[in-house]
C-alpha cells in the first residue's frame, strides 16, 4: 500500500493492522505540500495493491493540479494497483479552484470515499459512501460491511438524504464559513508576525501553519489549550505514523466552525499575553 504522509491515521494504520506493508510518500512544506506523480511512481512496487490519495489533503489543505491528478491516475492504472481517493473534503475548494474529477469517475477500478461530515457540515451524522465502477470491488465491500455495520441509524440516514438533496445550498454555506475563517486566520498571522507562517491551503477546512515562536509546537499547543481553551493539533500527533520523519513545528488548524471567530479572539489574547 502507498499512502501520503502526514495524513489521517486510519488511511495507513488500518492497512498496517491487517499486515500490509505501507510505503509513505512524505509531503514537504518546501514543496508547498504538493504531491508529485513521480513520487507516487517511485513508491509503487511490483506487489503494490493500493495507492491512497487524500485530496483536498488533511492536514495541509493541498491539492494536486488537474494535470498532476490525471498523471497520478494513469500511473496507478498502469501499475495494476487500485487508486483509493479519499475525497471527504471535496467540494470545499477555495476561491475559483475547480474540484478534481472524482477518483471513481477517473478510472474504471478506482474507489472514491465520500462523507457528509465535512463539505455538508454533518460530522455527527456519520454517514458516508464508497463509489467505484468495479462491480467485483463493490460486491466485496458490501459483503465485508455486513460484518461491521449492517445498517446505519435511520435518523442519520434521513438527515443525510436531506443534505444530499439540498447539497448545493448546504455546500455553499459551508464554503462561506471556511472562506471567512480563512481570512480571519490570515489576518491573525499578519497581526502576530513573525510567529507564524504557512502555505495557504487550496481546499478543505484545515490548514497546517508553522509555529516560529519560542519553544516547540507541542509547548505552543499545550499552552493554547490550557490557557486559552483553544485546541490545535501539533505535528507530533501526525508523526505517530512515521516516527523516522523529521520533526517540524507545524500544527493543524480547523477552519470549518462558526465558533472560529471566538476561538481566534481567545488565541490572539493568549499569544499577546505570553509571546508579546
Amino acid at each position: 500500500v502507498v499512502c501520503l504522509w502526514p495524513s489521517y491515521q486510519s488511511l495507513y494504520d488500518v492497512a498496517r493492522s491487517i499486515g500490509a506493508d505501507v510505503t509513505l510518500v512524505e509531503l514537504r512544506e518546501e514543496n508547498r505540500w504538493a504531491v508529485s506523480a513521480s513520487a507516487i511512481e517511485y513508491a509503487i512496487r511490483k506487489n503494490t495493491k493500493l495507492v491512497i490519495i487524500n485530496a483536498p489533503h488533511n492536514p495541509t489543505g493541498s491539492m494536486p493540479d488537474h494535470d498532476t491528478w490525471r498523471t497520478i491516475v494513469k500511473t496507478v492504472e498502469d501499475s495494476g494497483a487500485i487508486l483509493f481517493a479519499d475525497e471527504v473534503y471535496r467540494l470545499l475548494e477555495h476561491g475559483d479552484v475547480v474540484p478534481l474529477n472524482a477518483g471513481a469517475a477517473s478510472s474504471p477500478r478506482a474507489i472514491s470515499l465520500g462523507s457528509v461530515s465535512k463539505a455538508f457540515g454533518l460530522a455527527g451524522v456519520r454517514i458516508g459512501w464508497i463509489a467505484t465502477r468495479d462491480a467485483a470491488i463493490l460486491r466485496s465491500l458490501e459483503t465485508y460491511k455486513d460484518y461491521t455495520t449492517i445498517c446505519a441509524s435511520a435518523p442519520a440516514e434521513i438527515l443525510a438524504i436531506i443534505a444530499l438533496t439540498n447539497w448545493s445550498s448546504i455546500v455553499s454555506g459551508q464554503k462561506a464559513i471556511v472562506s471567512a475563517n480563512l481570512k480571519l486566520w490570515e489576518a491573525f498571522m499578519s497581526d502576530h508576525e513573525p510567529l507564524f507562517r504557512w502555505v495557504r491551503p487550496t481546499g478543505g477546512s484545515v490548514g497546517f501553519p508553522q509555529w516560529l515562536g519560542e519553544g516547540s509546537v507541542d509547548e505552543f499547543a499545550e499552552n493554547a489549550v490550557q490557557e486559552a481553551g483553544v485546541m490545535v493539533l501539533p505535528s507530533s500527533v501526525f508523526r505517530h505514523g512515521n516516527p523516522r520523519a523529521a520533526m517540524t513545528n507545524n500544527f493543524r488548524v480547523g477552519l470549518g466552525r462558526k465558533s472560529f471567530p471566538s476561538a481566534i479572539d481567545r488565541l490572539g489574547s493568549h499569544v499577546r499575553a505570553r509571546y508579546g
